[in-house]
């Protein structure tokens, strides 16, 4: 099984975004595909087919002492999921206690699932900054940060350079820049000395700003799914094959 978590030290970068439409391409093309929500805001589903977000999840039975993968779900297009389920103040701080005890439990629980070797587990990660942010990024074998064109991202580079101290050996760091509108200045600017600050990890695959994505997700839809023909659905089919490819998971390499 390999490992692809979406993270970003930015906040509403839109990594669910991004995570499900990998996910559900992946699922497309025939491949075993984990859609794995880690996050609280518990929006993976949302995109995946759900009419709300889910109530009950794998945070629930980790508090249970039960098997995590017992809340596991599919929708009509084979991909699994896995949702976080909703908790409580008081339930959140218990499962950060249970972080801080167990720094290896993501890893070990997800190579329990015994998905076979051709596998992916996609992971819709909370902050770095949270023990189990930081448990998603020493589990994957390919981390990728989503940023804006934007000065706040310019400035976030000692930030993802922590992250990348942070990585398994072997595993590997990527960035993708999301919700870019072209005809501004300003982010035309920030996408080219991002470009500079990080070379070719900075991945050439954008993300459109583009209005079909928000319909897209109104419907539990993602965007290649009810508009097929929108700039953002040829984005994301170019992003997941970067990333397949990249992972090893497609015979050809990208174009």
């Amino acid at each position: 099984m390999q490992r692809l978590v979406f993270l970003s030290p930015l906040g509403g970068a839109g990594c669910t975004t991004l995570a499900a439409h990998v996910a559900a391409l992946t699922a497309q093309r025939g491949s075993v595909c984990l859609a794995l929500d880690l996050s609280p805001g518990n929006m993976l589903g949302r995109h995946l087919g759900l009419p709300s977000c889910a109530a009950q999840g794998w945070s629930h039975a980790l508090l249970h002492n039960q098997w995590w993968g017992q809340a596991a779900m599919a929708n009509s297009a084979g991909l699994q999921y896995l949702p976080h389920g909703r908790l409580d103040d008081e339930a959140c701080s218990r499962l950060q206690a249970h972080w801080l005890r167990h720094p290896g439990w993501l890893a070990e629980n997800l190579q329990a699932l015994d998905l076979p070797s051709s596998a992916l587990a996609v992971m819709d990660a909370p902050s770095p900054c949270t023990p189990l942010g930081r448990q998603a990024l020493q589990a994957a074998d390919l981390a990728v940060v989503v940023l804006d064109a934007s000065e706040r991202a310019l400035q976030a580079q000692p930030a993802v350079q922590a992250l990348q101290q942070c990585l398994a050996p072997g595993a590997r760091l990527r960035l993708v820049v999301n919700r870019y509108a072209p005809r501004r200045p300003s982010q035309q600017a920030a996408l080219e000395r991002l470009r500079q600050q990080w070379g070719n990890a900075l991945l050439l695959d954008l993300i459109h700003d583009d209005e079909a994505i928000c319909e897209a997700l109104s419907q539990g839809l993602c965007v290649h799914q009810s508009m097929p023909q929108a700039q953002s659905a040829h984005d994301f089919q170019g992003l997941a094959f970067r990333l397949l490819s990249d992972l090893g998971l497609l015979p050809q390499d990208p174009p």
